[in-house]
């Protein structure tokens, strides 16, 4: 199972963990976030952090004063950035200088960024000893320029969805901003972040369309983040956009010759309504229609590695063919609303459950799950009940909107399910198009988080184990059970 799988906010982040582990220095003094770490490495101060939508962590290295004696201002340390090669791993840059270095308003730094599914920290050593050492010295640094970099490029993997993103004229990139994104994406820095359908996922393909005067495609991408919701982001005054929506990180935008509205309608069999926030989901039958072609030769390959066809499904499945892989397999970006979610993730989950009651240590009786059970002052999506009496409640959700700060009470979602929780004094489950997250009864935290695409028959048995404690005090221990 992956790292994002198994984090529950509130705790360290595993891939968080790791970068000390390899990082921090024997006596190094370490400063603890939600989401992100501080501490002393070798070569410099270490700041490590979760990007918005908790898909990659960006490392920014801060190198210590130098050993050298000439006198340091903002001009000579320009001088000194200016001087170096482009890193192997990482982008060097220029940032804030610490308050307490008179004079001084710059410092530099290296920025490194992983995904933390599988987090490789290859190169990280490698370029942060050469560029300390030549800043220590004064000198130019010798980074390493072979091997093979795993920085999480999620065109590494087909897409299992793809959309159209919708942009205006303000927000038509610069030939210097893709220059720039490209520099930084190929060491794993993607900074471009566009409003995206909150049920998006990680590796999607995304056709960037500009409404008029283009009405054209003119740009792909893959998606490097989960979508996250942000309020009151800044954006150019000319954009119309409202940006209190959800947002993800894309990988560099690439050019590609223009797809047509008309293009991309016949594509979708006339199916193409190109209005309201977010992105628009494509099938894989409408990808495999069109054709990209690079507007930069050298770029083709690129871009074929980008537009793959996604390898999930064309139709949603028929209900009674869903077992555990086909419900893996279905792309949340097919589940376009929260009906959809039920219909085709959580009624099969609670199946799966049934199915698996015999694993729990008292085989537990046939459980039904009840939509819409109306409580006393609410009513939540589904009970799941036992000779009519609620072992656990299920709140479902498009996507979840996730806590600030690692802190759980924060999220309206998380409050919704435990609202529901509390009144019916029960476990709870929370479930959205791509995770399932397990919530003991009384918990300000899940206790679990799964990834949809990977779980196994081991995670439902979990959440057997989860329904079974609630049972086991209900009835009165295990003779309770035998008996119903």
């Amino acid at each position: 199972m992956s790292v994002s799988s198994t984090w529950i906010q509130g705790q360290q982040h595993p891939a968080l963990e790791g970068i000390v582990a390899n990082f921090a220095r024997d006596d190094a003094d370490i400063e603890w976030d939600a989401t992100s770490v501080v501490f002393d490495g070798w070569d410099g101060i270490f700041v490590a952090r979760l990007q918005e939508g908790e898909s990659r962590v960006r490392i920014s290295v801060l190198f210590y004063e130098p050993a050298h004696e000439d006198a340091l201002s903002d001009a000579s340390i320009e001088d000194w950035f200016n001087r170096q090669p482009l890193p192997y791993a990482s982008v060097l840059a220029l940032g804030h200088a610490a308050d307490d270095l008179d004079g001084i308003t710059v410092w530099p730094r290296l920025r490194f960024e992983r995904s933390v599914d599988n987090l490789q920290l290859m190169g990280i050593t490698s370029d942060v000893s050469a560029f300390a050492d030549a800043w220590d010295s004064g000198g130019i640094a010798e980074p390493p320029r072979a091997g093979y970099l795993d920085v999480g490029d999620p065109t590494d993997e087909r897409p299992r969805a793809a959309w159209i993103f919708i942009g205006s004229e303000a927000s038509y990139p610069e030939p210097e901003e893709l220059d720039d994104s490209r520099q930084k994406g190929g060491v794993g820095l993607y900074d471009l972040q566009w409003t995206a359908p909150k049920n998006a996922d990680v590796g999607d393909l995304a056709l960037v369309y500009f409404l008029a005067p283009r009405k054209a495609a003119c740009f792909v991408a893959r998606i490097a983040s989960r979508p996250f919701l942000e309020t009151g982001v800044e954006r150019s005054p000319d954009d119309e956009f409202d940006p209190n929506q959800w947002w993800c990180y894309l990988t560099p935008l690439v050019e590609i010759e223009p797809i047509a509205y008309e293009e991309l309608k016949a594509a979708t069999d006339g199916h193409l309504l190109l209005r309201g926030k977010g992105g628009k989901y494509l099938s894989p039958r409408a990808i495999a229609r069109l054709t990209f072609t690079a507007a930069r030769v050298d770029e083709q390959g690129l871009v074929d590695r980008i537009t793959q066809v996604p390898e999930g499904p064309v139709e949603l499945p028929a209900i009674v063919d869903i077992d555990l892989p086909t419900w893996s397999s279905i792309p949340a970006g097919m589940l376009a609303v929260e009906a959809r979610v039920e219909d085709y993730i959580v009624d099969p989950l609670l199946g799966f459950v049934n199915e698996r009651r015999g694993d729990a240590r008292v085989p537990l009786p046939r459980l039904v799950p009840e939509r819409q059970f109306r409580l006393a002052r609410r009513i939540v999506d589904y009970a799941i009940l036992c000779d009519g009496i609620p072992l656990g409640a299920v709140e479902v959700k498009l996507s979840l909107r996730r806590p600030v700060g690692g802190e759980w009470m924060t999220s309206p979602d998380f409050r919704q399910v435990r609202a529901y929780m509390d009144e019916m004094d029960v476990p709870g489950l929370l479930v959205d198009s791509r995770s399932v997250w397990l919530v003991p009864r009384g918990a300000e935290a899940p206790s679990y988080a799964f990834e949809r695409a990977s779980m196994t028959d081991a995670d439902i048995t979990a959440i057997v184990d989860l329904i079974f404690d609630q049972a086991y005090e209900v009835f009165g221990g295990t003779a309770g059970i035998v008996g119903r």
